[in-house]
């Protein structure tokens, strides 16, 4: 192998090197915003793609780095993959100059992203999911129990993950109404039957705890051992009747657009950060 050959593979090393250890710092930068682990994941796995791709030092990327990145390496991608990768791709060079300060000038600024295409939601058949709510309704606790959950989601547009983490105070007891803690909307009106069914649930909740069996929670929604029941278990269950929460959600939205609440109202409703979710739901009524 020649000096040059050994130089270049040397460069290569040290250039890798630091495009990871800027990653770590990028990490750090998504988890003090508040990102998930899985768009971290997410975040860092396109970072790399791109970075394994460049030769060169991060304050000599130019947008040419990038085009030859999106024909070489994305040409085979969904043109929203690509929209994803390339707004990843510029917040981490935008971290780099204006955060951290590590590169004078930021090169993809002639660069913009396609505009992602807009996937109409599944229609969903309302008469199915009656059908599978009534099926749940066996007056036994755990039945109950995922029919709250699914009633919550269905007719208020709730998250299954906040869902799971309820507590017993929550929920307004005899008042019809469901607080949302810091939430703008406040409370949440319930309907009679929602209502019946969440305190049929919570007399059967507490007259089956184990006696003298200590807990150090109030989770409202619960397994067979008094523990908050998981996301998965309940994804698992209501597979059973062919429902889901991503389903449940999609027909809370669709109704109360048919029914003329306006988007930003929804986006607040279902906790979405921009009405981009929403215009997917009107996609599918049009």
């Amino acid at each position: 192998m020649t000096e040059i050959s050994t130089n270049v593979l040397q460069e290569q090393s040290e250039i890798s090197t630091k495009y990871d250890v800027l990653q770590e710092g990028y990490k750090l930068h998504l988890e003090g915003k508040g990102f998930t682990k899985n768009s971290i994941r997410s975040y860092l796995s396109n970072v790399r793609q791109f970075t394994s791709f460049l030769t060169v030092d991060p304050e000599l990327v130019t947008d040419r780095d990038l085009l030859r990145f999106i024909h070489n390496e994305l040409s085979n991608d969904a043109n929203n993959t690509i929209v994803r990768k390339i707004v990843v791709i510029r917040s981490f060079f935008n971290w780099m100059k204006d955060v951290k300060g590590l590169i004078s000038h930021f090169p993809f600024e002639h660069i913009i992203a396609p505009k992602r295409e807009v996937t109409p939601r599944k229609i969903v058949d309302e008469e199915h999911v009656r059908k599978a709510l009534r099926s749940l309704d066996d007056g036994t606790e755990f039945k109950l129990r995922d029919k709250c959950i699914a009633s919550l989601i269905l007719y208020h547009g709730f998250r299954l993950s906040d869902l799971v983490k309820f507590k017993i105070h929550h929920f307004g007891g005899a008042r019809p109404h469901w607080e949302r803690g810091t939430d703008e909307l406040g409370v949440v009106a319930l309907g009679s039957e929602l209502v019946s069914d969440m305190l049929k649930y919570l007399n059967l909740r507490m007259s089956n705890v184990i006696e003298n069996q200590p807990q150090a929670h109030d989770f409202l929604f619960v397994n067979k051992d008094g523990k908050s029941i998981s996301e998965r278990s309940v994804r698992r269950r209501l597979s059973l009747v062919e429902l889901s929460p991503n389903l449940l959600r999609h027909s809370f939205a669709l109704t109360a657009l048919k029914n003329g609440t306006d988007a930003k109202t929804l986006q607040k409703q279902m906790g979405h950060k921009s009405t981009g979710a929403v215009r997917r739901y009107l996609a599918s009524l049009t």
